[in-house]
Protein backbone atom coordinates (compact mmCIF):
# COMPACT_ATOMS: atom_id res chain seq x y z
CA UNK A 1 0.00 0.00 0.00
CA UNK A 2 2.37 2.47 1.10
CA UNK A 3 4.56 1.40 -2.48
CA UNK A 4 1.42 1.90 -4.15
CA UNK A 5 0.39 5.23 -2.57
CA UNK A 6 4.16 6.67 -3.51
CA UNK A 7 3.83 5.79 -7.32
CA UNK A 8 0.35 7.30 -7.43
CA UNK A 9 1.62 10.66 -6.07
CA UNK A 10 4.68 11.02 -8.39
CA UNK A 11 2.79 10.47 -11.19
CA UNK A 12 1.08 13.82 -10.71
CA UNK A 13 4.52 15.31 -10.52
CA UNK A 14 5.96 18.12 -12.61
CA UNK A 15 9.59 17.65 -14.39
CA UNK A 16 11.96 20.26 -15.00
CA UNK A 17 14.50 21.21 -17.64
CA UNK A 18 18.04 21.72 -17.22
CA UNK A 19 21.01 20.96 -19.55
CA UNK A 20 25.11 22.09 -19.56
CA UNK A 21 27.74 23.75 -17.47
CA UNK A 22 29.87 26.86 -17.79
CA UNK A 23 31.91 26.91 -20.71
CA UNK A 24 35.61 26.64 -19.00
CA UNK A 25 38.63 29.79 -19.24
CA UNK A 26 42.00 28.59 -20.32
CA UNK A 27 45.07 29.88 -18.93
CA UNK A 28 48.46 29.11 -20.33
CA UNK A 29 51.34 28.12 -17.92
CA UNK A 30 54.56 30.57 -18.40
CA UNK A 31 57.72 29.43 -17.76
CA UNK A 32 57.86 32.06 -14.55
CA UNK A 33 54.62 30.43 -13.34
CA UNK A 34 54.51 28.74 -10.00
CA UNK A 35 51.48 27.44 -8.45
CA UNK A 36 50.78 30.70 -5.96
CA UNK A 37 51.08 32.91 -8.79
CA UNK A 38 48.74 31.12 -10.73
CA UNK A 39 46.39 30.99 -8.15
CA UNK A 40 46.94 34.64 -7.41
CA UNK A 41 46.49 35.53 -11.13
CA UNK A 42 43.62 33.58 -11.72
CA UNK A 43 41.73 34.19 -8.32
CA UNK A 44 40.97 30.21 -7.94
CA UNK A 45 42.15 28.68 -5.26
CA UNK A 46 44.67 25.29 -5.86
CA UNK A 47 41.73 23.04 -4.81
CA UNK A 48 38.71 24.17 -7.55
CA UNK A 49 42.24 23.69 -10.35
CA UNK A 50 42.84 20.44 -9.57
CA UNK A 51 39.59 19.84 -9.58
CA UNK A 52 38.88 21.06 -13.17
CA UNK A 53 41.94 19.76 -14.45
CA UNK A 54 41.99 16.01 -13.37
CA UNK A 55 45.65 14.57 -13.21
CA UNK A 56 47.37 18.08 -12.69
CA UNK A 57 49.93 18.12 -9.62
CA UNK A 58 51.86 20.99 -8.09
CA UNK A 59 54.50 19.93 -9.67
CA UNK A 60 53.79 19.39 -13.23
CA UNK A 61 53.42 23.45 -14.18
CA UNK A 62 55.29 22.76 -17.63
CA UNK A 63 55.42 25.92 -20.02
CA UNK A 64 52.59 25.30 -22.10
CA UNK A 65 50.03 23.95 -20.37
CA UNK A 66 46.85 24.65 -21.15
CA UNK A 67 44.96 24.86 -17.49
CA UNK A 68 40.97 24.95 -17.47
CA UNK A 69 40.10 27.84 -14.90
CA UNK A 70 36.29 27.81 -13.15
CA UNK A 71 34.31 30.87 -13.17
CA UNK A 72 33.63 32.57 -10.13
CA UNK A 73 30.29 33.89 -9.09
CA UNK A 74 29.92 35.71 -6.00
CA UNK A 75 26.61 35.28 -4.42
CA UNK A 76 23.87 37.68 -3.96
CA UNK A 77 21.22 38.25 -1.87
CA UNK A 78 17.87 36.35 -3.17
CA UNK A 79 19.95 33.48 -5.11
CA UNK A 80 19.27 30.10 -4.15
CA UNK A 81 20.88 27.04 -6.01
CA UNK A 82 17.80 26.88 -8.03
CA UNK A 83 18.09 29.76 -9.50
CA UNK A 84 21.85 29.37 -10.18
CA UNK A 85 21.34 26.22 -11.78
CA UNK A 86 18.64 27.72 -13.85
CA UNK A 87 21.64 30.46 -15.11
CA UNK A 88 24.38 28.28 -15.98
CA UNK A 89 21.95 24.79 -16.81
CA UNK A 90 23.38 22.58 -14.15
CA UNK A 91 21.53 21.00 -11.51
CA UNK A 92 21.79 22.16 -7.74
CA UNK A 93 23.00 19.69 -6.07
CA UNK A 94 25.78 19.26 -8.69
CA UNK A 95 26.21 23.08 -7.72
CA UNK A 96 26.59 22.24 -4.28
CA UNK A 97 28.27 19.07 -4.43
CA UNK A 98 31.45 20.81 -6.33
CA UNK A 99 31.24 23.40 -3.82
CA UNK A 100 31.26 20.93 -0.91
CA UNK A 101 27.80 22.02 0.41
CA UNK A 102 25.83 20.26 2.07
CA UNK A 103 22.64 22.33 2.94
CA UNK A 104 21.24 24.80 0.70
CA UNK A 105 20.95 26.84 3.81
CA UNK A 106 24.73 27.35 3.76
CA UNK A 107 24.49 29.79 0.44
CA UNK A 108 25.20 33.05 2.09
CA UNK A 109 25.26 36.32 0.07
CA UNK A 110 28.91 37.54 -0.64
CA UNK A 111 30.55 34.53 -0.91
CA UNK A 112 32.28 32.82 -3.57
CA UNK A 113 31.21 29.55 -6.01
CA UNK A 114 33.03 27.93 -8.67
CA UNK A 115 30.96 26.78 -11.54
CA UNK A 116 32.25 23.31 -13.20
CA UNK A 117 33.65 23.11 -16.25
CA UNK A 118 31.04 22.10 -19.28
CA UNK A 119 34.14 18.96 -19.60
CA UNK A 120 33.28 17.67 -16.63
CA UNK A 121 29.65 16.89 -16.39
CA UNK A 122 29.56 13.31 -15.80
CA UNK A 123 28.57 12.52 -12.14
CA UNK A 124 27.11 9.81 -10.69
CA UNK A 125 25.08 11.87 -8.30
CA UNK A 126 22.54 11.25 -11.16
CA UNK A 127 21.29 7.73 -13.00
CA UNK A 128 22.87 9.16 -15.85
CA UNK A 129 25.95 11.03 -17.34
CA UNK A 130 23.75 13.52 -18.67
CA UNK A 131 21.37 16.53 -16.76
CA UNK A 132 17.64 15.56 -17.21
CA UNK A 133 14.99 17.93 -18.64
CA UNK A 134 11.75 18.42 -19.26
CA UNK A 135 8.91 20.84 -19.32
CA UNK A 136 9.22 23.38 -16.74
CA UNK A 137 7.99 22.85 -13.40
CA UNK A 138 8.05 21.74 -9.46
CA UNK A 139 11.85 20.44 -9.21
CA UNK A 140 10.29 16.92 -8.11
CA UNK A 141 10.21 14.81 -10.82
CA UNK A 142 13.42 14.63 -12.96
CA UNK A 143 13.18 13.25 -16.91
CA UNK A 144 16.58 11.89 -18.77
CA UNK A 145 16.60 12.64 -22.51
CA UNK A 146 16.28 9.50 -24.71
CA UNK A 147 18.95 7.72 -25.43
CA UNK A 148 21.14 4.54 -25.44
CA UNK A 149 23.10 3.29 -22.55
CA UNK A 150 22.61 2.22 -19.07
CA UNK A 151 21.57 3.98 -15.58
CA UNK A 152 23.06 3.39 -12.61
CA UNK A 153 22.70 3.34 -8.60
CA UNK A 154 22.81 6.61 -7.17
CA UNK A 155 23.37 5.23 -3.33
CA UNK A 156 24.10 2.34 -1.49
CA UNK A 157 20.75 0.41 -0.56
CA UNK A 158 18.68 -1.88 -0.86
CA UNK A 159 15.76 -3.21 -3.72
CA UNK A 160 12.84 -2.33 -2.23
CA UNK A 161 10.80 -2.73 -5.26
CA UNK A 162 10.69 -4.26 -8.86
CA UNK A 163 7.92 -4.45 -11.43
CA UNK A 164 5.79 -2.69 -13.96
CA UNK A 165 2.99 0.09 -12.84
CA UNK A 166 0.99 1.48 -15.12
CA UNK A 167 2.30 5.20 -16.50
CA UNK A 168 5.79 4.20 -15.59
CA UNK A 169 6.67 1.09 -17.06
CA UNK A 170 8.82 -0.72 -15.63
CA UNK A 171 9.64 0.89 -11.96
CA UNK A 172 13.19 0.28 -9.42
CA UNK A 173 12.90 1.09 -6.07
CA UNK A 174 15.71 1.78 -3.89
CA UNK A 175 16.00 2.11 -0.47
CA UNK A 176 19.34 3.52 1.91
CA UNK A 177 19.96 3.43 5.63
CA UNK A 178 18.16 7.22 5.91
CA UNK A 179 14.93 5.66 4.70
CA UNK A 180 15.31 7.48 1.11
CA UNK A 181 13.89 5.75 -1.78
CA UNK A 182 15.09 6.42 -5.04
CA UNK A 183 12.83 5.80 -7.59
CA UNK A 184 14.02 4.80 -11.67
CA UNK A 185 11.13 4.16 -14.41
CA UNK A 186 11.05 4.37 -18.06
CA UNK A 187 14.03 1.70 -18.81
CA UNK A 188 14.02 -1.18 -21.36
CA UNK A 189 15.53 -3.91 -18.64
CA UNK A 190 16.64 -4.58 -15.50
CA UNK A 191 19.92 -5.87 -14.15
CA UNK A 192 18.66 -6.21 -10.46
CA UNK A 193 16.45 -8.20 -8.00
CA UNK A 194 14.46 -7.84 -5.63
CA UNK A 195 15.77 -7.41 -2.18
CA UNK A 196 19.09 -7.38 -3.63
CA UNK A 197 21.86 -4.96 -1.99
CA UNK A 198 23.39 -2.46 -4.82
CA UNK A 199 26.27 -0.20 -4.32
CA UNK A 200 26.46 3.38 -5.36
CA UNK A 201 27.50 3.62 -9.12
CA UNK A 202 26.62 -0.22 -9.80
CA UNK A 203 24.72 -0.55 -13.05
CA UNK A 204 21.19 -1.51 -12.52
CA UNK A 205 20.02 -1.82 -16.23
CA UNK A 206 19.33 -0.67 -20.22
CA UNK A 207 17.65 2.55 -21.20
CA UNK A 208 14.55 2.63 -23.12
CA UNK A 209 15.33 3.53 -27.18
CA UNK A 210 12.27 4.93 -26.67
CA UNK A 211 10.88 6.54 -23.62
CA UNK A 212 13.65 9.12 -21.20
CA UNK A 213 14.26 7.66 -17.86
CA UNK A 214 12.50 9.01 -14.67
CA UNK A 215 14.22 9.18 -11.65
CA UNK A 216 12.40 10.97 -8.94
CA UNK A 217 13.28 10.69 -4.79
CA UNK A 218 10.60 10.40 -1.24
CA UNK A 219 11.41 9.85 2.34
CA UNK A 220 8.41 8.09 4.27
CA UNK A 221 6.02 8.73 1.49
CA UNK A 222 6.93 12.65 0.69
CA UNK A 223 8.43 13.45 -2.63
CA UNK A 224 11.25 15.46 -2.35
CA UNK A 225 13.39 17.56 -4.71
CA UNK A 226 16.02 15.12 -6.35
CA UNK A 227 17.95 18.62 -7.44
CA UNK A 228 18.51 20.09 -3.61
CA UNK A 229 21.49 17.50 -3.30
CA UNK A 230 22.33 16.28 0.59
CA UNK A 231 20.73 13.05 -0.31
CA UNK A 232 24.20 11.03 -1.19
Amino acid sequence: MVIRKFLLSVMTLAMVSLAGFADPLPYVVTAKDTLESIVQKTGVPWTFLKKSNPGLERTALAEGTKLVVPEAYQVKPGDTFYSLGRRWKISPSQLMAWNAISSPQQLVAGSILYIPPQKLNSDLHWPETVVPQGPEGLLKMAQFPVRKGYFYSVCNGTVLYKGDYAGLGPVILIENEKNLVFAFGNFQQSEVKYGENVKKGQKLGTLSSQMGLIFFVSQKGKPLDPFQGGFW
